[in-house]
């Protein structure tokens, strides 16, 4: 299956921007292959992210549209994770949903969306991010932005569209079938250790980010309703341990932490 395509007279217009936080674990915003994928079905292109961070913090993506403004053309955003049944290619498609943004409105022409403080943790180093537009009429056209190649990680010669619940492999022959997209991640904070002291128990939390604020938070039953809030700290350093002085004897502690 191919699927329809049209040459831009322009010259890509802007570069995605450089993250706020964290580091780039993909990116594809260098070279612009003159074209964009017309569809109006949900679209995406699997990325396999390089580095070890996987908290994503920030998603940006590029596309093209040509219609006439009436305030319904609105697009969005879903990050799956590749662990779908094989359709009619031998590998794993689309399957579960990390992540579903709110839809949000576009406009005609070159457009830049970026989605910040998400909090999005990537199980693997591939996954799946699809934009899917609406509100577009049958004779308007929309689509994602054609560049190749990554400059950092990397992405298959295909992307993926779902029809009538079915995603299928898709490739043009023109293009590295490669969309423009930047992926922004931290690493993902964990709780590495939990050990008894004198003073109650320890928790010791890595990945933390210097500056951050760190409050822990427990439950004592797993049906207790809410959380208790424990102590606080602010990081200096990639790890920081919490003393929950209130488990004396505790048989039994539920704990989290917020990260703010």
């Amino acid at each position: 299956m191919k699927t329809p395509f049209f040459l831009l007279a322009l010259i890509a217009f802007t570069l995605l921007a450089a993250p706020a936080k964290g580091a780039i674990v993909y990116e594809n915003a260098t070279t612009f292959e003159g074209l964009f994928n017309d569809s109006k079905l949900e679209t995406g292109d699997q990325l396999t992210l390089a580095g070890s961070e996987r908290l994503m913090t920030e998603f940006s993506f590029e596309y093209y549209g040509n219609f006439s403004l009436t305030g319904d053309e609105r697009a969005r955003v879903r990050f799956y994770e590749m662990n779908g049944a094989p359709g009619d290619n031998p590998f794993a498609t689309p399957g579960t949903l990390l992540y579903e943004s709110a839809a949000f409105s576009i406009n005609s022409g070159y457009g830049t969306v970026t989605i910040e403080d998400i909090a999005v943790f990537l199980p693997s180093n591939t996954f799946t991010f699809s934009v899917e537009f609406t509100g577009i009429g049958s004779t308007e056209s929309v689509g994602l932005l054609y560049y190749d190649p990554p400059t950092v990680g990397t992405s298959d010669a295909y992307f993926w569209e779902k029809e009538n619940g079915v995603w299928s492999a898709v490739a043009t022959d023109d293009t590295g079938n490669n969309f423009a997209a930047q992926v922004v991640a931290e690493l993902a904070l964990f709780i590495s250790q939990v050990q008894s002291v004198p003073t109650g128990a320890a928790v010791t939390l890595s990945n933390t980010t210097p500056g951050r604020t760190y409050t822990l938070e427990y439950k004592t039953d797993v049906t207790q309703v809410g959380w208790t809030r424990g102590p606080s700290v602010v990081a200096t350093g990639n790890s920081v341990t919490l003393i929950d002085t209130t488990a004396g004897s505790a048989v039994f502690r539920l704990y989290r932490v917020e990260q703010i």
